[in-house]
């Protein structure tokens, strides 16, 4: 496993994890905490969140990142992954000054706090939304594509965010003399995603075992693909601890997938389920949000482990656990 083979640049560090409530840092934490157990390797992981899980072996910290940290604490890694919950800041008319609130002040108090805790290594999970719209030509979107345009959306406040972040994450690197890496992050499948939001596979699985009917708003063209969560915490710990200071890298899968071809995977995994698409005009302009990854794969070495049917499964089997307990 990547993430063992990463043990002996863990051996008694402390980390902090920034949004260790939500999908990133549940993930994070636990794959971390049963490292940390397995091997004996005497780290301390902190996860910092306004409502943190209550994990033995996790230290947490009660924490809005949009305030000042008031806490002292000494950590050799931080993974900031703390951001705004989409669909609530969509349904807000003030959604786009509180996005940038969050994401651009919170990367400022975070990168203040990592001076004051003499902090070595610092990953800012970033976005593919950094590069704006995915035009139709590039099928995967690669780190030295352009974001043309993007500043001036007033629709895109969450990749302009990720954007400022990512830029005042690696000028803070660069007058402190401190590591710093990028990873630009995209769709994603596994345990402790929402079944009940705005993201597709998410909401698929959801419909599916509550209701056996999968609804496609759109005609089921766009294009998206998914890394597991499994696969997502080896990545993220590789970038922080090798990939080069001052460089971004992509995170995600580079196999594409329809939104109709998911629907129909999923609902063959949940028997009894219907797809409906509501539109039935395709589409002439096809949206895509598909990552190249050769740079991780050829830099870091770095492969995708977990395909995406097993990943589902893993999906389905979790939600349904839940669902029983």
């Amino acid at each position: 496993m990547i993430l063992e083979e990463l043990s002996s640049d863990l051996k008694g560090k402390s980390l902090l994890i920034t949004g260790g409530s939500g999908f990133f840092g549940k993930n994070i934490c636990e794959a971390l905490n049963l490292l940390n157990q397995k091997k004996n390797l005497g780290m301390k992981i902190y996860s910092l969140a306004r409502n943190p899980i209550v994990q033995e072996g996790i230290h947490n910290i009660v924490q809005d990142v949009t305030k000042p940290f008031e806490f002292d604490i000494k950590v050799d890694f931080i993974i900031h992954a703390a951001t705004p919950v989409v669909s609530e800041v969509l349904s807000d008319e003030s959604g786009f000054e509180k996005t940038l609130d969050i994401i651009v002040n919170g990367t400022k108090n975070v990168l203040d706090f990592a001076s004051k805790a003499n902090c070595s290594h610092f990953l800012m999970v970033s976005s593919g939304a950094v590069y704006g719209e995915q035009p139709e030509d590039i099928t995967n979107i690669s780190e030295d594509y352009a974001t043309r345009g993007l500043f001036f959306d007033s629709k895109s406040a969450y990749g302009t965010g990720k954007r400022i972040s990512e830029l005042l994450a690696i000028d803070w690197g660069r007058k402190t003399k401190k590591h710093v890496t990028i990873a630009r992050c995209f769709a994603f499948s596994g345990r402790y995603l929402p079944v009940d939001q705005y993201l597709a596979i998410g909401s698929f699985i959801g419909e599916a075992l509550k209701n056996k009917v999968i609804n496609i708003k759109g005609d089921g063209s766009a294009l998206r693909s998914y890394m597991d969560a499994d696969d997502l915490v080896c990545w993220l710990m590789t970038i922080l601890i090798r990939g080069d200071s001052g460089e971004a890298y992509n995170v995600g899968s580079d196999k594409e997938i329809s939104m109709k071809e998911l629907a129909n995977k999923i609902a063959e995994k949940v028997q009894g389920t219907k797809v409906v698409i509501q539109n039935q005009n395709v589409s002439t302009k096809r949206s895509r949000y598909i990552p190249s990854i050769k740079k991780a794969q050829t830099e870091l070495k770095l492969e995708l482990k977990i395909n995406l049917d097993e990943s589902i499964q893993k999906m389905i089997d979790f939600n349904r656990g839940l669902r029983n307990e």
